[in-house]
């Protein structure tokens, strides 16, 4: 080969090169411009009572956005970004905060809502998740009194934690039961339902109190923690009201307290605050953190990755991760020009998860659930006492009352409330009580 048939052989293959690196740079400045990221809403609070729980779903919504955008849509490119979350940081107190709510989602094309830490942020936005068809995912436990076609909630209902829980408590612990919790929706509904399977199953709710939002010290106990009036302790607090709740609890050294189970805030939240005295209390979850499913396993790799082992995962993570997955499967299974919603995308599909199997129909997701009791010793460090082994599916309106029956008690609270579902007001409740 002469020189010049060299010089011309090496150029066309320079200037191959130089149009396959060229074409290759344009459509990867392209391919994002030609598929639409899915724009997502976080809603997180980032201060009051319920921010720590807030940022700790947030990493469980994350860590699953980041698994899913590094696969990007057709398994090349693996730095593109299909999912394009925006977090607001707005704990949705006030009817005020919904109007701007309602002008981002028009303004940015959202296609799904995900987050709220507490029940009173999800009855805030309902009307509007409604009004504007959007998919919004709860991970939090729910009272299970809130119908919405857009709505999927991945936390327990009461009828799997809390029912199970409290008549092995009866029967395994004493039947004299004490209520606590914080003046909001959720807590009140929920110590509702407790007073009423504690007087089927033959027991005494002996009071309850329910600490205004964002209390963060306890002062003058009731009479009744202590054991010579109360057997056990049921609290639905959470955040700074739990944490209040546990400082109080260490320091009763001339008291001997009643034993206490958490009903609301997961075992890894509790054992954070293993430099109070937590002898005695027990911790309830519906994860299993050790299943060795591929769905769990998966979420725990990415979880470890995102987190570098500062937070254990527990139920409401493991939901939120969950979540995104649930969404995505049925963004997957909507064709081009597929006239359904994400809801109807979403009829009769099974995934797989690490919170279990989920089926969804009309009904909402029903999840199997298997309620573990923990209980921790001196070192703060649980022990699983007991286990309900059968399946439960979510139950909706449930525990003795009818549905209108709820709905007369939820407007009650409404009102009592001026519409925000919570108050910074404590409340204070004799045993004597049948409702709400």
């Amino acid at each position: 080969m002469s020189l010049f048939s060299k010089f011309k052989f090496f150029t066309n293959l320079l200037t191959k090169g130089v149009v396959v690196i060229t074409l290759f740079i344009v459509v990867r400045k392209l391919v994002p411009e030609l598929i639409e990221p899915a724009t997502i809403v976080i809603i997180q609070p980032v201060d009051g009572p319920a921010s720590i729980i807030a940022s700790h779903n947030t990493q469980g919504f994350m860590a699953a956005i980041d698994e899913l955008n590094e696969e990007g849509y057709f398994g090349f490119f693996n730095n593109l970004r299909q999912i394009r979350p925006i977090v607001i940081n707005d704990s949705f107190k006030d009817l005020n905060a919904i109007d701007n709510l309602k002008k981002k989602l028009l303004e940015e094309d959202i296609e799904a809502v995900f987050g709220c830490a507490d029940s009173a942020c999800v009855r805030l936005i309902q009307p509007l998740i409604d009004e504007l068809d959007l998919p919004f995912f709860y991970v939090q436990p729910h009272e299970g009194l809130l119908e919405s076609k857009n709505s999927f909630f991945l936390g327990p209902l009461p009828n799997q934690k809390v029912a199970p829980t409290v008549k092995w408590s009866l029967d395994n612990i004493g039947k004299r039961a004490y209520i606590v919790g914080t003046n909001s929706v959720y807590s009140r509904v929920i110590g509702s339902m407790i007073g009423e399977e504690v007087r089927v199953n033959g027991g005494e709710v002996t009071g309850e109190i329910y600490y205004g939002v964002g209390v963060e010290k306890i002062g003058v106990l009731p009479k009744q923690w202590q054991k010579e009036e109360t057997d056990v302790i049921f609290n639905l607090a959470g955040g700074t009201v739990n944490i209040a709740f546990i400082k109080r609890l260490s320091v009763l050294d001339d008291v001997e307290r009643p034993e206490t189970v958490f009903l609301h805030e997961e075992i890894s939240e509790i054992s954070a605050l293993k430099d109070f005295e937590l002898d005695g209390l027990y911790g309830v979850t519906t994860y299993r953190h050790t299943s060795e499913t591929e769905a769990n396993l998966e979420f725990l790799a990415s979880w470890e990755e995102r987190v570098s082992y500062s937070l254990t995962a527990g139920a409401a993570e493991a939901a939120a991760y969950s979540a995104v997955k649930l969404w995505f499967s049925a963004r997957k299974n909507l064709k081009l020009g597929d006239a359904r919603t994400i809801t109807e995308a979403l009829e009769g599909r099974t995934i797989s998860l690490p919170i279990g199997k989920t089926m969804f129909d009309r009904g909402g997701p029903y999840i199997d659930r298997e309620v573990a009791l923990y209980r921790f010793n001196k070192n703060g460090r649980p022990k699983l006492v007991w286990k309900d082994k059968s399946d439960s599916m979510a139950i909706m309106h449930p525990i003795a009352r009818s549905e209108k029956e709820w709905q007369e008690i939820l407007n009650r609270l409404e009102s009592e409330t001026n519409g925000r579902w919570y108050s910074e007001d404590t409340l204070v409740l004799s045993g004597k009580r049948d409702e709400a």
